[in-house]
């Protein structure tokens, strides 16, 4: 998995259908981050989390209706990837939520570090762990775009 700077979501197949709002929103809260969501057209959506520390330690996520596209806005952010195929479920999935926890002690090494100004999209079926250390603790500012699987 690479990173895709926020230009590129343009071209993109994935991203392309939301590429002009997600663009706008991400160039408005580089300017004035205001933590919330915003809804967007085709039922997508995009939470501006509160800044947050990195850590060290935490489970991994997935979801099932929705593909993530999260992007780093202030300092670099380790997400770390496993197929849920090899994650023990610690909480199991929340259709209302979209979400289902597993233990964060699985021993997949797989990685990306979103540096400012880039993307990773997570797709249904891969757990991954945000918000992780990369070189030590930062301050983390980030918006993470939730796309509608398309059937």
């Amino acid at each position: 998995m690479k990173n895709i700077a926020f230009a590129d979501l343009r071209q993109h197949p994935i991203c392309a259908p939301y590429a002009e709002e997600m663009i706008n929103i991400l160039n408005a809260a580089m300017e004035n981050f205001v933590v919330g969501k915003i809804e967007m057209s085709g039922g997508a959506r995009a939470h501006l989390d509160p800044e947050c520390d990195s850590r060290a330690e935490g489970p991994y996520e997935s979801h099932e209706r929705f593909i993530d596209v999260q992007c780093s806005l202030l300092s670099p952010e380790e997400i770390e990837l496993c197929p849920v195929d090899k994650l023990s479920v610690t909480e199991a999935y929340d259709a209302n939520r979209d979400i289902a926890f597993y233990d964060g002690k699985a021993a997949c090494t797989d990685k990306v570090v979103l540096t400012p100004g880039t993307c990773c999209i997570i797709e249904p079926g891969m757990g991954h762990k945000p918000c992780m250390d990369h070189e030590g603790r930062h301050l983390l500012r980030k918006i993470v775009f939730k796309l509608p699987v398309k059937d």
